[in-house]
Parts: C-alpha cells; structure tokens; sequence
C-alpha cells in the first residue's frame, strides 16, 4: 500500500511511513491537539482515531478491532 501525502496542503499530519504499520499493527501517537490511535488492519485498510474512549474513558489502543470497529 503506498500513501503520497502533502501534509502542507492536505490537512493530515505525518506521523511516520507506512511501512512501519504491518498488517495487524497499532501506534498511539501523540499530537498538539491530543492522542490518536492508528490500526492497520488487513482486511479494512488503515485507521486513525481519537486515542480515548468517550464512553469508557480508556485507551482505544487497547480496544478490540472487530472489522472496521473498535470495541
């Protein structure tokens, strides 16, 4: 999977390269504006999300990834 991203022109902050996200693989990473979890699933494509559970008031690195979902 190759990602060309200009992060001047595109919104999106780079956080590293692709290939350091094997199948499987999830980073928390921490930004100006607070924690993001990222997940490279095989069979959905890579995620990126709020690194808190807004209901359970936990670390979404640690949820279980049903699909696309994180429980």
């Amino acid at each position: 999977m190759t990602v060309s991203v200009d992060p001047a022109t595109s919104g999106w902050t780079v956080v590293g390269p692709l290939a350091d996200l094997p199948p499987g693989t999830r980073r928390e990473v921490t930004l100006a504006n607070g924690r993001i979890a990222l997940v490279l699933s095989t069979e959905e494509g890579i995620f990126a999300c709020c690194g808190d559970c807004p209901h359970q008031d936990s670390p979404l690195i640690d949820a279980l990834l049903d699909g696309a979902v994180l429980t």
